[in-house]
């Protein structure tokens, strides 16, 4: 099981937002997505930090299209 300090909640923000619905409080539906989590947890944390850095950069710039787009 995975425990909020392991995640970057920031980046995983929005994920989290569209895989839910109404009536969950954020849980994790695709198993795949949950999978990739729990091996990300185990690693190294300067691993970690590096693999966030780029998610958070995808994130920015989706977001940045998203807020130019509609």
């Amino acid at each position: 099981m995975i425990t909020l300090p392991d995640l970057n909640i920031a980046s995983l923000y929005l994920y989290i937002r569209y895989q839910r619905d109404a009536k969950t409080s954020g849980e994790i539906k695709d198993k795949s997505m949950l999978e990739r989590l729990e091996s990300i947890a185990k690693m190294p944390v300067n691993k970690k930090d590096e693999l966030f850095n780029v998610i958070d950069a995808y994130l920015r710039d989706f977001k940045t299209s998203q807020a130019y787009t509609h």
